[in-house]
This record gives structure tokens, sequence and C-alpha cells, in this order.
């Protein structure tokens, strides 16, 4: 092995290491920048926000439509699915539930009487 192998392996040794604290810094920034985000959402997006970035909280987006296995959504489901992913309002639900409550997300998904519960 002569010098100038040595040298190069160094060099690029530097770079690795360089290079690593660059992207750690870079993340440092980013992740700085979402607390800053989040900390001025109001909290139920902030919620929404949280619960969507878990890991594997995606997965169903790219999941195959087997109809055999119930992986399939018409149009509506997957508009409604992504309404609720993100806290959005759902269209086209009636104003009052047949329990005479006002509706809502929360309501609808909580009443027994004329709530979407399927349990």
């Amino acid at each position: 092995m002569n010098l100038e192998e040595g040298e190069l392996g160094q060099a690029r040794t530097e770079v690795k290491t360089r290079s690593r604290h660059v992207v750690g810094e870079h993340e440092k920034e980013l992740q700085q920048e979402r607390t800053s985000m989040l900390d001025s959402m109001a909290l139920l997006n902030k919620r929404c926000i949280e619960l969507a970035s878990q890991k594997g909280a995606s997965v169903w987006l790219t999941t195959l439509p087997l109809s055999q296995f119930g992986f399939h959504l018409n149009k509506l489901e997957f508009r409604d699915s992504i309404c609720l992913r993100y806290g959005w309002p759902i269209k086209n639900v009636a104003e009052y539930c047949e329990c005479g409550e006002k509706n809502s997300i929360d309501h609808s998904l909580n009443c027994k009487l004329g709530g979407f519960v399927h349990i």
C-alpha cells in the first residue's frame, strides 16, 4: 500500500464523517421545525398529525385492494377514511342523529342507535 492509497482512505473516512454530521444537523433542524409547527396547531389537528405520523399508520394506503380479504374501499369509503385520518368534515352526513343529538364524527362512532358502530 503506497501513501496515496492511505491518503485516499483517510479522505473517504473524513467525507463520510462530515456527511453524517451534516445529515444529523439537518435532522435536528427538521425536528425543531416540526415541533414548532405542532406547537402552533389546534389540539385536534395536532393529534391528527401525530396519529398519521406513527409507524405503520399509512400502510392501508398501499395495501392491495383484495375484496376477498375485505381490503377494498369504494370511492365514498376512501374519501371518508381520508377525512377521518386528517380530521376533515365528512360530506353528506345528516345534521342530527336518529337519537336526536347533533351529529359529529365522535358521536357517529359511539352512538348505539344511529351511529356507525358495527361491533
